[in-house]
């Protein structure tokens, strides 16, 4: 026993919590535009800060990859899992982190042999960066750094 407690009640505990963080700010991994928190002006802090680093002006606010989180072998359905690219049984996940560490975006689980661009296609994510990622004035586009798994487009740079 821990905190007086037996484990299947605080596996109860943690579940319900989880429900209730998923219920209530899930909406801000999967549309981070939903709520005003990511704001033009920030946009346009996350892009200084990424030129301040790189030294180049391609309006990049933030960074964009698959990740293959590795599983035991499943009893059934083994083929879904199989990720042949690592060798290995897996889930996937796609993750968009900004300059300051705040992870944008989030999808997933997802199955493991699923390619990144095709993980993306099935986000939504470049829908909601075309409503979302014009600088203002007519600047151009913000955009996501991405390595070359994903796309080549004005919103995903390589």
């Amino acid at each position: 026993d821990k905190f007086g407690r037996s484990k299947p009640v605080l596996s109860v505990i943690f579940n319900v919590t989880l429900i209730w963080i998923h219920d209530t700010w899930g909406d801000l991994l999967t549309n981070p535009f939903a709520k005003p928190f990511f704001t033009q002006a920030r946009l346009e802090s996350y892009a200084t800060a990424v030129e301040r680093r790189s030294r180049v002006n391609l309006q990049v606010v933030g960074f964009i990859d698959g990740t293959v989180r590795p599983i035991c072998r499943p009893s059934q359905h083994q083929r879904l899992c199989y990720n042949d690219h690592k060798r290995v049984h897996a889930l996937k996940y796609q993750c968009v982190s900004v300059a300051d560490g705040l992870i944008f975006h989030m999808y997933g689980l997802i199955e493991g042999w699923r390619h990144d661009s095709g993980v993306l296609a099935e986000s939504g994510l470049l829908q909601q960066l075309q409503q979302h990622m014009q600088v203002p004035g007519g600047g151009g586009v913000y955009a996501l750094y991405g390595d070359a798994a994903y796309p080549l487009s004005i919103y995903l740079q390589k």
